[in-house]
This record gives structure tokens, sequence and C-alpha cells, in this order.
């Protein structure tokens, strides 16, 4: 799977795995954060690996889903790039250094 893919992939699930089945959630756990192959997960699981595939496919889905109504991530970039911003205009170091550590909070 690409990095960047992963990386979305992760932020997803930080954000909406509570709303995952703890079926959906195992099987990401293992197949996304823990790198193992639909074969391995399907071994683990005592599921088909086309269970576990669609599994994975409807958990993803769920979870796009959710981002595109909630805009929860986008949210996050957004304000995340405006503190940016704004720390680079400040020159009070205790303030950048709250803004600083505000952005890497969110």
């Amino acid at each position: 799977m690409d990095l960047n893919k992963n990386v979305e992939l992760v932020r997803l699930f930080d954000v909406y795995s509570t709303v995952l089945t703890k079926k959906q959630q195992e099987i990401f756990n293992f197949y996304v954060l823990n790198d193992l192959s639909l074969a391995e997960v399907s071994a683990i699981s005592n599921i088909s690996r086309q269970a576990v595939k669609d599994s994975l496919d409807k958990a993803v889905n769920s979870m796009q889903k959710l981002e595109n109504n909630l805009q929860v991530l986008a949210r996050f970039d957004k304000i995340k790039k405006e503190l940016k911003i704004i720390e680079s205009q400040v020159e009070n170091p205790n303030l950048k250094n709250r803004i600083t550590k505000l952005m890497e909070e969110i």
C-alpha cells in the first residue's frame, strides 16, 4: 500500500474508528497498522481472504463517507495551516511556542 494512502487511512481511523464494528477495527488494525497481508489477516481472523477485503472496504468507505459529510480532518488541516501562518508572523517566543504546541495537538 502506498505511504500517502496509508497515512490518510490512519488519520481517518484515528478520528472515526469508534463507528466501526469491533471486527472491522481488528481487521483494519492488522492490515493497515500492523502491515499484515490479506492472507495473514484471514488466517488470524479465521475468515476468508475475501471477507477480510470486504470488511476493509466497508470500513474505509464508512470512514470516508463520514469525513466527506463531517469534514473533521479537513477542518483540522485548515486550522493547522492557519496556525502555521500565524506562527510565522509572531515574534514573541512564548506565544510562538504555545502556537507550536497547539499545532502538535491537532
